[in-house]
């Protein structure tokens, strides 16, 4: 077989298997967000240093690293533990969301987190959401206080309602060089809102009422001719 035609057939054969990777990620949406089913869906990120103390990033699988990822107690929530070894805990999946079931319908995020640093000053907590061409902080409008002492967060995502290729990502991060900062994290959601009734204003009611009034009235007039 001639060079052209094999390389022909080896971009066609790299579409198809490319081709096919995007169908069944698109085919994909957001699961196991209360850990029931362990670290399904879910992958991790683990940074650690180099000799020369640059950044090494590896990504893993997080049933692999006990030591960094654990699912824990009775309501099996996930623990994100940064080390010695691995000082930047990252836990993310990538998903297709789900669209709007109907105009002028909302979608939030709700999920409990809690931080355990040893310096909330220094160490780095982040939750984020968005795809290639949008970002959003869930923990923007959080104060650390709350985040210290576990707190529901809620956020509207209904920008995303529909996109490809959309990512939830929680990493934990230490600064300080004293590791065994703890991420807490469960009952991971989404939530769609339908529109709320448009209230009718009291004028439009006024000018109902003294429409049928007049209608009465005029009825009347014309039994009485």
């Amino acid at each position: 077989m001639k060079k052209s035609s094999v390389f022909v057939v080896g971009l066609a054969m790299l579409s198809f298997w490319i081709l096919g990777r995007v169908f069944l990620a698109q085919a994909d949406t957001f699961r196991n967000g209360d850990f029931s089913n362990g670290w399904s869906g879910w992958s991790g990120e683990l940074v650690s240093a180099d000799a020369s103390g640059l950044p090494v990033f590896r990504e893993v699988q997080p049933g692999d690293y006990p030591d960094n990822y654990a699912i824990e107690g009775a309501e099996e929530t996930a623990t994100l533990t940064n080390d010695d070894t691995y000082w930047q805990v990252s836990l993310y999946q990538d998903f297709d969301m789900e669209p709007l079931a109907g105009p002028g319908y909302s979608m939030d995020i709700s999920f409990y987190i809690k931080w355990i640093p040893s310096d909330s000053t220094s160490d780095i907590l982040s939750a984020t959401m968005g795809d290639a061409s949008n970002e959003r902080d869930l923990l923007a409008d959080i104060s650390t206080d709350d985040l210290l002492n576990g707190v529901n967060v809620m956020q509207d995502v209904t920008p995303w309602a529909g996109k490809h290729g959309v990512e939830l990502n929680f990493t934990n991060t230490d600064i300080d060089f004293i590791t065994g900062d703890v991420i807490e994290l469960d009952d991971i959601h989404f939530t769609q809102h339908a529109p709320s009734p448009v209230p009718v204003p009291a004028s439009v009611i006024l000018f109902v009422i003294g429409l049928l009034g007049l209608v009465g009235t005029r009825k009347k007039a014309g039994l009485w001719r």
